[in-house]
């Protein structure tokens, strides 16, 4: 990938970062919850992973900085969307289980991904040396299992405060093993 190619992809990753950022935060208003302003803390990131891609697009860190924006984005239109079509106007959206079920378990790369790979690649976007790659290994797959897990279980969104609605992605199965199989989102502390 040429320089002046990543550098467009960066910005432009950016701008759909902020833009469903503020689509989402606007309409989390509109559902009648408070602003939060958690957003205005994490943008920095994909905006700081942008200057670095676009000066330096073999910088991983860069790319894992967009990566965070990415989850935030894509959490804060789910959050949006769940909520505008459960509480607002109840009914007016297709299926607002399925925003509420991938986000309930958003925090894994939220967290891991600054707890992992940027720790591991700052600051030249490389690994200390090639003996880390087994680690980055167990981050990534610690990382996907926990969500996956999350994911699996059959669970009613009750906490949220969506009581009635369940997990579309719920296992049946699962829920005899649910203990043990959680004992996998012990690898994200382990990761960080």
């Amino acid at each position: 990938m040429t320089e002046r190619t990543a550098a467009r992809l960066a910005w432009s990753t950016l701008v759909l970062i902020v833009v469903s950022t503020a689509a989402g935060e606007v309409l989390s208003v509109a559902a009648g919850t408070d602003f939060d302003g958690f957003a205005m803390f994490v943008l920095p990131f994909p905006l700081i992973g942008a200057l670095i891609v676009s000066r330096r697009p073999q910088n991983r860190v860069g790319w894992v900085m967009l990566g965070i924006g990415a989850v935030l984005g894509t959490s804060e239109l789910f959050d949006a969307y769940y909520s505008y079509a459960l509480s607002v106007r109840p009914g007016s959206l297709p299926r607002p289980d399925i925003p509420l079920a991938l986000n309930a378990p958003m925090w894994v790369p939220f967290i891991g991904l600054p707890g992992t790979f940027l720790l591991l690649l700052f600051p030249d976007g490389r690994l200390p040396s090639p003996r880390w790659r087994p680690w980055a290994w167990f981050c990534v797959l610690a990382m996907v299992l926990s969500y996956l897990v999350i994911i699996v279980q059959p669970y009613e969104f009750a906490e949220e405060g969506y009581s009635g609605v369940t997990n579309p992605f719920g296992i049946e199965a699962v829920e005899s093993i649910g203990g043990p199989l959680l004992a996998v989102l012990l690898t994200i502390p382990i990761a960080i």
